[in-house]
């Protein structure tokens, strides 16, 4: 099953040309690097368009931020929730995004870069269909969302689409939470 996820995760991202100057497309979904005294925050995104970034808005609270050595843009902060909205000025694949919400039961795959690191881990996990006091969908699994991957894309497996964007774990009770991408002006603007 998780290679199947993995699979269509790769087909869904949608190509975008890259500019005649750059030679290497950016990632659809880049680590985030936040430099600070002692060492850096790390953390991902995710692209939903050209040059328009989802993640965690706590993984932005320690700017200046960088994405792939580029300046990284902070265009909007959720008033109320953990997500940010992100430009940066390098062009490429993106993922499409499913407006429709977290269906309970269902298994999603949470992406990301785990401790920080270069490579992407995928978490599979499920919805509970039920929602913590903030606000965040609560999703269960045999593993949880990973710190690092904080500001990754939650995906549907079966379409490649993002659902959602991992914002914290519960490591002791099992649980991940996420904030659903139908809550961001990505899906109020298009609706």
């Amino acid at each position: 099953m998780l290679l199947r996820s993995l699979v269509a995760i790769a087909l869904a991202a949608v190509p975008v040309p890259a500019a005649p100057q750059e030679a290497t497309p950016a990632s659809p979904l880049p680590l985030v690097i936040c430099p600070k005294l002692q060492g850096s925050m790390r953390g991902s995104a995710f692209r939903v368009g050209a040059h328009l970034l989802l993640t965690a808005k706590h993984v932005t609270a320690e700017a200046p931020c960088s994405i792939e050595g580029d300046a990284m843009h902070v265009t909007y902060k959720g008033p109320d929730t953990d997500y940010a909205m992100l430009s940066d000025d390098r062009a490429g694949a993106f993922f499409k995004v499913d407006c429709g919400g977290f269906v309970e039961g269902k298994e999603y795959v949470a992406l990301g870069h785990a401790r920080g690191l270069d490579q992407i881990t995928a978490v599979p996990i499920f919805a509970t269909g039920e929602y913590h006091d903030n606000g965040d969908a609560i999703l269960v699994g045999i593993m949880t969302a990973i710190p690092g991957q904080s500001g990754g894309p939650i995906v549907d497996p079966d379409t490649g689409k993002a659902v959602g964007i991992v914002s914290a774990s519960n490591f002791e009770h099992g649980l991940s939470f996420a904030v659903e991408v139908k809550d961001t002006p990505v899906c109020k603007t298009a609706a």
